[in-house]
């Protein structure tokens, strides 16, 4: 099962806590602690997706991460997108998480 966030959002709402079992939640937090001095691009398949995982990133293991979904404007998303292009932190890294839009 390629999303299984999917499904159980489906039967859970998007408050559900999927990242609680989903391995690839681990391997993600994992591969961002390994890599902090380098950004990486997640792209999710919904925008709650991204929303949850920023959360999860955050306050799991103090990941910041910028997240740009379809239900942001322009002026929201642009000045965001432009900030962590130019942005680089030396000793820790940025995630970007995005939805497909």
């Amino acid at each position: 099962m390629l999303y299984p966030e999917r499904i159980y959002q489906e039967f859970e709402g998007d408050n559900a806590t999927w990242w609680n079992f989903d391995p690839r939640v681990e391997w993600l937090m994992g591969y961002l602690t390994s890599h902090r001095s380098q950004k990486v691009l997640v792209i999710c398949a919904k925008a709650a997706t991204a929303l949850q995982l920023e959360q999860v990133l955050r306050e799991r293991e103090g990941i910041r991460a910028a997240v740009f979904h379809e239900g942001m404007s322009i002026i929201e998303r642009e000045p965001r997108c432009r900030l962590v292009c130019r942005r680089r932190h030396r000793r820790t890294g940025t995630a970007v998480l995005r939805n497909r839009f």
